[in-house]
């Protein structure tokens, strides 16, 4: 017959059950009949400083056995940014599986340590440090005029760029998923800040740098907030980095055949 099971929202997809959490915080996913499922888990993507923000933890399981229980599921929120200060995203987590939050978006040295590296300024970014999940170090920069872009978890984020033309990198493009029953892009990095130029935020969820502000990682996707034009925390939130993506949990398995009926409309 098949995995029973309720939480989140749920959705049908070729011939698939879909359960989506996006709340941040925790929920429940309860199994009535066991099997195996499908799971995506994405941690929250951190905020950008100058540099661009690490991406959330990218993790896909393709065979995942379950049992009767309930399952608690946890969405990270994404890292924020408070008086300017740049912050790692929050973990997320479901069925064993955990992804670590992005890591921060340097304001002037090192970029911070995460499931994807942050971008650094005048310095090397940040490492990618969560072996379960797929991810890669920030973009570095020579220069305190550029700012590296921050890690996706297909893609390294791109250093930025010294005299002339003082550049911030672009963010690392994240990984495509079809889990949800169509192919989503998720976890890309932040761009980087530069006096000279911005960089763009990398596909799956990635804010672009700018210096109005850096804009927010997608929700719901793991992606790092781009950088902003600001050299200290400062009280003037135009010049903030932007704030991380919230992470996402996706839960999938073979309809039974109530479902199937749902499936094809009968």
């Amino acid at each position: 017959m098949g995995v029973v099971a309720s939480g989140g929202t749920v959705t049908y997809s070729g011939g698939k059950v879909i359960h989506t959490f996006t709340e941040i915080g925790s929920t429940s996913f309860v199994v009535t009949q066991g099997g195996n499922v499908e799971a995506l888990v994405v941690g929250g993507g951190a905020s950008g400083g100058r540099a661009g923000g690490g991406a959330g933890g990218y993790n896909y399981d393709t065979e995942v056995a379950v049992t009767p229980q309930t399952y608690t599921v946890v969405v990270g929120k994404g890292g924020l940014t408070l008086l300017g200060s740049s912050n790692n995203g929050d973990e997320s987590s479901a069925l064993g599986i955990t992804s670590k939050g992005g890591g921060y978006g340097s304001l002037g040295a090192l970029g911070g340590n995460g499931a994807s590296g942050g971008g650094g300024i005048y310095a090397n970014g940040g490492t990618d440090n969560d072996p379960g999940s797929t991810g890669f170090y920030g973009g570095a920069s020579a220069s305190a005029s550029s700012g590296g872009g921050g890690g996706g978890a297909g893609q390294y984020g791109q250093d930025g760029t010294g005299n002339p033309t003082f550049t911030g990198g672009n963010g690392g493009v994240g990984v495509a998923c079809s889990i949800s029953g169509s192919s989503v892009y998720y976890c890309g990095g932040g761009g980087g800040h530069g006096t000279g130029g911005n960089g763009s935020g990398g596909n799956g969820g990635g804010g672009d740098a700018s210096s109005l502000g850096g804009e927010a990682g997608t929700p719901n996707t793991g992606g790092g907030g781009g950088g902003g034009a600001h050299a200290e925390p400062d009280t003037d939130p135009t010049k903030w980095g932007g704030v991380g993506g919230s992470g996402i949990v996706i839960i999938s398995y073979t309809g039974n055949s109530m479902n199937a009926m749902c499936i094809e409309g009968l």
